[in-house]
């Protein structure tokens, strides 16, 4: 019945109501701080939870909130921090959820910045698994309880780890993909990946394979930013704006068979992908 954005400049959340083409009786909601820097806003299964991821520098949370199907109204807002408030991962982008009640999410700061208080520690581009049944919130609603870090950074390309920010995730499978740019430091450069992992015990994952430029991806692969599969789960495309790029993934290969860029298609900076069937 509704669709939903961030209005990322405003902090708020904007409703529209699909079958009369206009804003909902719910729009917009806000909730002080809570609706600030949101980055999207991603439903479970089921519609009834969602997550919205807070982007920006130093945004060490996701905000969960409870979905009224009938109205649009999302309420409860609970943040949900993915560390403790003084050693955390910060900058979310996208969430994928597993389940109706697990999700998973991935960072991209690398370090602290100006607005890092001086007694907390940044973990690192890392990804998060997050299980809305261990819900706990304290009196600022707020919860340190539901995120799990299930995958740590590294230093090296080789490291068993992720090892450039992390954009963006998709899963096929039994199989975490992980798009890896490199923007948050002083050059955007050739140096973005795609990490593929075994999530069989998803909170164990295991370093598969490391998709690099010139090693397995385009010689000119920048940055893996968005990343999603398709629903019958046989190929994942990776889009890379920098370099203005669309990279097609075969899943029981992982090989790429397709590449779609400014010669043969037009493409100037693909950003944000959407594949019918699909929810993103």
């Amino acid at each position: 019945k509704f669709a939903y954005f961030t209005d990322w400049t405003n902090n708020t959340i904007r409703v529209l109501d699909v079958s009369k083409g206009t804003l909902a009786e719910s729009d917009p909601i806000q909730y002080g701080d809570k609706t600030q820097w949101l980055h999207g806003v991603f439903f479970n299964p089921s519609g009834d939870k969602a997550l919205a991821p807070h982007y920006f520098f130093d945004g060490n949370h996701l905000v969960l909130f409870d979905v009224n199907k009938e109205t649009g109204q999302l309420s409860n807002p609970v943040e949900v921090i993915l560390g403790t408030e003084s050693q955390y991962a910060a900058f979310p982008h996208f969430v994928t959820w597993m389940n109706d009640t697990s999700a998973i999410t991935s960072t991209q700061q690398l370090g602290p910045t100006s607005i890092t208080p001086d007694n907390a520690k940044i973990i690192g581009p890392s990804v998060w698994l997050i299980n809305t049944n261990k819900i706990e919130p304290n009196k600022d609603n707020k919860t340190e309880s539901a995120a799990t870090m299930i995958i740590a950074p590294t230093q090296s390309s080789d490291g068993n780890g992720i090892y450039q920010p992390a954009s963006d995730t998709t899963i096929v499978n039994t199989k975490l993909y992980v798009a890896e740019e490199d923007s948050m430091d002083k050059e955007i450069n050739n140096n973005g990946h795609v990490s593929i992992w075994d999530i069989s015990d998803t909170t164990k994952p295991q370093l598969i394979n490391r998709l690099s430029p010139g090693k397995g991806l385009p010689e000119n692969f920048q940055l893996g930013h968005t990343i999603y599969s398709t629903p019958d789960n046989k190929f994942v495309y990776v889009e890379d704006w920098n370099s203005g790029q669309l990279v097609k993934l075969d899943t029981t290969t992982d090989k790429v068979i397709k590449v779609f860029n400014k010669e043969n298609i037009g493409f100037e900076m693909p950003h944000g992908g959407f594949i019918t069937g699909k929810y993103r």
